[in-house]
């Protein structure tokens, strides 16, 4: 089963490497154990209209977009973790408040872990 069947529009931390490494191999089912963080479509056009995902690919070398899967790789969690708070403190409406800070903590269980993000969109 591919991801985008299980998790549309989202960000989805494996919670293991192994489990990771099932993902990449499009070995997953509905019990495949994820933290999954969803991103509605307001939401997630908001997001791309303050910059999150271009920052995002500017500073970790990635190509999150609309309607792509892009695995943010362990050792790109740190330049993440900057960006993600960049845009907390700004002045946000609070949807995109509660995704960002949801997101940070997703990135810093992703970074203890040893576990990549992937955004699905």
């Amino acid at each position: 089963m591919q991801m985008t069947e299980l998790w549309r529009r989202g960000v989805v931390r494996p919670h293991s490497v192994d489990v990771a490494c099932d993902m990449r191999a499009a070995r997953v089912d509905e019990n495949t154990p994820v933290d999954y963080l969803p991103i509605d479509n307001s939401l997630f056009a908001n997001l791309i209209d303050v910059g999150l995902f271009s920052d995002l690919n500017g500073a970790c070398g990635t190509l999150i977009s609309d309607y792509e899967e892009e695995e943010l790789p362990f050792d790109a969690l740190k330049a993440c973790i900057g960006i993600i708070e960049c845009h907390e403190t700004a002045d946000r409406p609070p949807d995109m408040r509660n995704f960002l800070q949801s997101l940070a903590l997703l990135e810093h269980t992703a970074s203890d872990t040893g576990t990549p993000l992937i955004f699905i969109l």
